[in-house]
């Protein structure tokens, strides 16, 4: 049986509009250049920001993988790497028979801390006296969710000041049940593989494209991969923003 994780962004806040090649322009004090000259300035610009998307997308794990696959641009949306550390509040399933629920909140907990360090450090609080709204991610339950999903994401992210965008606050949300019985319940590793998946997806990461990497958008694997954690860690040495497309970024 196949179960799908699936990943939705709420976005909130202003489009954001950061490129990374927004103008050319000479040494300051230069007057305009002739056609000519300018044309080439123009060229290498250009070239520069292409050889910027090969070294983006070279050798970053699955980063680029859905947009070699679908021909799809995409911006890159991921918190500020000046982070300290992300704070994560796990509920308990109210909804679950109190046996459950501890051994749920504890599974979801250890799939979340497979990402500490990754690149941030995380602090995970289950008290019932922690406030979610201090939370970065807040991490909720559900008996089922849509179709044959097992986990969400939900993203808030507002623009910054440069034309950039950052994460502000992630709701990451967990099934108990099987998608096509609601009279048995997931076992625990269940939910830590969805936990530690929909981690990756708050984390910014998109889906893989190989099976074996955890944050393929079925549940085929059993541990996060050397190439999970090297496409996070392309994915924070990117500037904030970034917009990658398929035939090179803009000029």
């Amino acid at each position: 049986m196949t179960l799908i994780i699936s990943l939705v962004v709420v976005a909130v806040g202003a489009s954001v509009v950061w490129e990374r090649v927004s103008n050319v322009s000479g040494p300051e004090g230069s007057g305009p250049t002739g056609m000519n000259e300018g044309a080439t300035a123009v060229g290498e610009v250009v070239e520069a920001a292409h050889r910027l998307e090969r070294e983006v997308c070279a050798d970053v794990g699955y980063l680029c993988a859905h947009r070699e696959a679908e021909g799809e641009s995409f911006r890159i949306l991921r918190w500020p790497e000046t982070t300290p550390r992300l704070v994560v509040h796990v509920e308990a399933p109210a909804h679950e028979d109190p046996d459950l629920r501890a051994p749920y909140v504890a599974a979801a907990v250890r799939g979340i801390q497979a990402w500490d360090g990754h690149p941030f450090p995380l602090m995970i609080s289950d008290r019932e006296s922690s406030r979610p709204s201090e939370a970065d991610i807040v991490v909720r339950w559900a008996s089922q969710l849509d179709g044959t999903a097992l986990g969400l994401t939900r993203s808030r992210w507002e623009s910054t000041a440069s034309g950039g965008g950052t994460f502000t606050q992630m709701e990451i949300v967990l099934a108990t049940r099987n998608p096509f019985s609601a009279r048995h319940s997931l076992d625990s590793d269940a939910v830590r593989l969805v936990a530690a998946h929909e981690m990756g997806h708050a984390l910014g990461l998109p889906h893989s494209d190989q099976e074996l990497d955890l944050m393929y958008p079925r549940n085929t694997a059993d541990r996060l991969t050397p190439r999970d954690y090297r496409t996070l860690g392309a994915l924070y040495q990117i500037p904030n923003g970034t917009l990658i497309k398929r035939n090179g970024p803009s000029s």
